[in-house]
């Protein structure tokens, strides 16, 4: 059964304009863009008064899409995964292929293993990670 089709292919089309979301992840509402996008990351901050450098997280598919942005995927981290029954997000080396607006001053970026079916959906049709933040000012 294809739940969610049209709005899936909705905010895709979207955020493939470079424009934002507002959706529901796995913890709260969200605002969101693709995150290798720094003009999308920037329109983000902008809306929600919130300074660069504040990073916000990147929700991500799979393992595979999450070791595009991680510098490493340390054993331990893949260890973790593999018993992950809640939504945690794992503060890890960056990678080049985030925006770099969304690397923290120190070089990490939270990413996380979206566990919600809708915006499952969304980053694995979007294929990229989705960056996550609450729909509220800063």
């Amino acid at each position: 059964m294809n739940f969610f089709r049209q709005e899936v292919d909705s905010a895709v089309d979207i955020l493939l304009t470079q424009q934002i979301i507002l959706y529901p992840t796995d913890t709260v509402w969200g605002l969101g863009c693709d995150a290798e996008v720094p003009r999308a990351v920037e329109k983000i901050y902008q809306l929600k008064g919130r300074a660069e450098g504040k990073p916000s997280i990147v929700l991500v598919a799979d393992l595979a899409m999450l070791a595009r942005y991680a510098a490493e995927v340390p054993a331990e981290l893949e260890a973790a995964l593999a018993t992950q029954t809640r939504p945690t997000t794992y503060i890890v080396p960056a990678s080049k292929a985030l925006a770099d607006n969304l690397i923290a001053p120190d070089g990490t970026v939270g990413l996380r293993i979206v566990q919600d079916e809708f915006c499952h959906k969304v980053v694995r049709r979007l294929g990229h990670g989705l960056v996550s933040t609450s729909a509220n000012k800063s």
